[in-house]
């Protein structure tokens, strides 16, 4: 993806939507709203076209999507790639990596539960071995 914002290349929607899961319909919708702006579509063919620059825009607001916020509250954080983003992707880069730990206890502790419920060794499961798993930390 970086060779298209370090070039200035365009990418179709087509290629978007594969590339990210999300529908036509969404980024349409994410266009009435302003959260994104296409590149003027080309006369011989009609196709929508995205800047690299709207590569990172998708991903910020992918990323803030995730974490729950509200489409109104993510266009009022969009802005152009700085070094405010940096600070907004590490902060979200770390939120991820939380996540990731804490799934991963969440499935050892099932495994454990499942091995144990089948009958096998695993030592003792307490309740609080059962549920700690979903602390916050």
């Amino acid at each position: 993806m970086l060779y298209f914002i370090k070039c200035g290349h365009k990418i179709t929607i087509d290629k978007i939507i594969k590339l990210s899961g999300l529908t036509a319909r969404t980024l349409r919708h994410w266009e009435e709203i302003g959260l994104l702006t296409p590149f003027p579509r080309l006369r011989s063919n009609y196709k929508r076209f995205y800047r690299g620059g709207d590569v990172l825009v998708l991903q910020q607001i992918l990323l803030m999507k995730r974490t729950g916020m509200s489409l109104k509250d993510i266009k009022a954080k969009i802005t152009v790639v700085n070094k405010e983003n940096i600070k907004l992707l590490l902060e979200q880069e770390r939120n991820l990596k939380k996540e990731i730990e804490t799934i991963s206890r969440i499935v050892k502790t099932v495994s454990k539960t499942v091995q144990s419920l089948r009958g096998k060794p695993t030592g003792h499961l307490s309740d609080y071995d059962i549920l700690s798993c979903f602390e916050k930390k």
